[in-house]
């Protein structure tokens, strides 16, 4: 899926920017990757919990999965909400919502990603 591949996109670079100066703070790698990608990129919260991993020790790139959370997962397609939004890059998220039969938190959840990574 396009979210699980732009997140792991994000914690390639945040270990980038720690190997590059591994006395980086959370502040720094936030501001640094919203500079790039966008203010909705990432949370400077987020960079920390990565960043403190990192300082742990633990940098195998390979396990840089989402720990398993509780809770129902995400059912929305956001390879359809992209091809929605090629086919009428005018459609507001509301109608997005409407199409997709779907809240139109989720989806704007899911646009906030879709903008800042694929359009």
């Amino acid at each position: 899926m396009v979210i699980k591949n732009v997140k792991k996109h994000l914690r390639h670079v945040i270990l980038w920017l720690f190997d590059k100066d591994n006395s980086i703070t959370a502040k720094d790698a936030s501001e640094e990757i919203q500079g790039v990608y966008g203010q909705d990129s990432i949370a400077q919260r987020t960079c920390g919990k990565w960043l403190k991993k990192f300082r742990d020790g633990d940098k195998d790139v390979e396990d840089l999965e989402d720990e398993p959370r509780s809770g129902r997962p995400s059912n929305l397609n956001d390879e359809e909400l992209c091809l929605l939004v090629e086919m009428d890059p005018k459609a507001t998220v509301r109608e997005l919502a409407e199409v997709l039969q779907k809240s139109v938190g989720s989806v704007w959840n899911i646009m906030v990603i879709v903008i800042v990574f694929l359009c």
